[in-house]
């Protein structure tokens, strides 16, 4: 049984040191989601602005699940749409890479699907103030999640609690 342990924690000390490439790295990634098998991660360096044309404001970014089950490591292109005026965002992923523990290509998707709004208790909606964030200034992003407060506030006044 010893035996066994000392096996299984050495098959997953290389893991977890990959996983800790992103941790050890906190100007580059922020962990935006983590589970029991996987972690992801926002790859700052990786955000762009694709289109400013207000009220309306596109921007992409890469993100990087690394999983634990499998020692797979993907990086997903993510475009979040922002309607300024509307107080809402959608998202899409076109484009997803996985990758071998020892970082060699191993399936590259091409995703042909329309953008999904973003909920506000989602993952991704803190992922899209983060960006906005970045790109233009908390001010601006903060008017997204002032007006999912009131809305949530007027939802809560019209119940009996």
């Amino acid at each position: 049984m010893r035996h066994f342990l000392f096996l299984v924690a050495f098959l997953l000390i290389p893991s977890m040191c990959f996983a800790n490439k992103y941790e050890d790295a906190p100007e580059q990634y922020i962990c935006i989601d983590i589970g029991q098998i996987y972690e992801t991660y926002l790859d700052k360096n990786s955000v762009t602005s694709l289109q400013y044309a207000p009220p309306y404001y596109v921007i992409q970014c890469n993100n990087i699940t690394f999983n634990y089950m499998n020692n797979i490591t993907s990086k997903m292109v993510v475009k979040y749409f922002y309607d300024y005026e509307n107080k809402a965002i959608q998202v899409q992923m076109p484009e997803a890479y996985a990758y071998d523990e020892d970082g060699t290509l191993s399936d590259e998707t091409i995703i042909d699907e329309p953008p999904i709004v973003v909920e506000p208790s989602s993952p991704a909606f803190n992922e899209a103030i983060i960006l906005f964030k970045q790109i233009y200034g908390a001010q601006y992003a903060n008017t997204f999640q002032e007006t999912t407060s009131s809305e949530d506030e007027n939802t809560l006044q019209g119940q009996n609690l």
